[in-house]
């Protein structure tokens, strides 16, 4: 005889493939819900490729002074600007190794490069940048300011006189500086996080505001911004146990006293060795999207002011071998597709770098590189 089930037990089959199937329709519905959004509410750039431009940055990239010779062997190349720094005997890696400290910039060096440069042709190198470091980095957040303020609104100006597009602000905290780590600080054990957290969003206020004196409207590229921190889900809380922790506060300042066109460039050196159209589209959104609406402090000023950038290294991981090696960096094709997608994808700039190719002479770039290097060149450029 057979007996019958009770009445849980009886329908706990069919119940449990009911279950699944709701569970299956809610991941369904929930990823329609996120390609809408990653469609449609977070669009992806429709700006013509006529509009963007790419720049040079790297160990060949020529010092200001030097570009009254090497202009027209420049002209000859892809880009459309560079990334420039200014030889000094303050330093031998170039005055913009000097702007974080609490010496003053000698005016007098700037004033004799806008004699120099006074009418100079620029011809096809539209769109140039003056390098500034976070660097040496020997001032702390709660002392005085003076000198650095001054130094930027300095480098702003000389910018601004020479018709450059703007500021190259290199957020990476390169060995032995600590200027964005908390821990570090100088006073962490008088100013708990909170504290810091406040002083640096004041500083970023004040950088940007010196920026502005020196040029209105300026544009600032920098190299790290709020997706180092919105990359970690978001949270807050663990800023105050990250290496770049303060850099959140710092570029939100920099924000929240932006002037109506300034524009500050995410320039996103965490794509350096970008090669897939899923890792740029998804950049990309994290830069204009989900940053801005689940991690930016004012998300509306976010929105006004930020636009994507990328950058790539050419010759990541290959030393002394440069191009010429076949076992790191880019390959031709690779490369090309990079640019590509990284043009496609970004705002307006696509910055490249690299530590062993010499542009201007062609020292470093074997010939089947020849087409991937120049592939990026703007059609209706002069």
């Amino acid at each position: 005889m057979q007996l019958a089930l009770p009445f849980p037990a009886r329908f706990a089959p069919r119940f449990f493939r009911l279950v699944w199937f709701f569970w299956i329709a809610l991941g369904l519905a929930l990823g329609g819900v996120y390609l809408f959004l990653t469609a449609v509410y977070y669009p992806t750039p429709s700006i013509p490729r006529s509009e963007k431009r790419v720049l040079a940055m790297g160990s060949h990239v020529p010092t200001l002074q030097e570009m009254l010779e090497q202009i027209e062997a420049w002209q000859q190349t892809p880009f459309d600007g560079l990334i420039l720094n200014i030889a000094t005997s303050k330093d031998s890696r170039g005055l913009a190794w000097t702007i974080f400290g609490d010496q003053r910039i000698d005016q007098a060096q700037l004033d004799r490069q806008v004699e120099r440069f006074s009418g100079f042709n620029w011809g096809r190198l539209t769109d140039n940048f003056l390098r500034v470091n976070v660097y040496p980095a020997t001032v702390d957040w709660f002392d005085n300011f003076d000198a650095i303020l001054y130094n930027v609104e300095a480098m702003a100006r000389l910018a601004y006189q020479l018709g450059f597009a703007g500021i190259m602000l290199d957020t990476e905290q390169y060995p032995g500086i600590e200027i964005f780590d908390y821990p570090k600080q100088k006073y962490k054990d008088q100013y708990d996080y909170a504290a810091y957290d406040a002083q640096v969003f004041l500083r970023g206020q004040e950088i940007m505001r010196a920026l502005n004196r020196g040029y209105p409207g300026i544009t600032v590229l920098h190299t790290f911004g709020l997706t180092i921190g919105a990359q970690f889900g978001g949270g807050r809380d663990l800023l105050p146990h990250t290496r770049a922790g303060l850099l959140t506060p710092f570029i939100e300042g920099m924000i929240d006293a932006a002037g109506e066109t300034t524009t500050l460039v995410d320039a996103f050196e965490g794509s350096y060795t970008y090669s897939q159209e899923a890792e740029f589209l998804a950049a990309y959104k994290l830069i204009k999207g989900f940053t801005r609406d689940f991690y930016a402090r004012n998300p509306a000023a976010y929105g006004e002011v930020v636009e994507a950038g990328f950058g790539l290294w050419l010759d990541h991981g290959c030393g002394d071998a440069g191009l010429s090696s076949t076992t790191c960096g880019f390959q031709p094709e690779s490369f090309q597709n990079a640019v590509d997608l990284a043009l496609r994808y970004s705002d307006r700039y696509v910055w490249i770098y690299s530590q062993t190719v010499n542009w201007q002479t062609g020292q470093g770039i074997p010939p089947e590189w020849s087409t991937a290097l120049n592939s990026f060149r703007r059609e209706n450029s002069p």
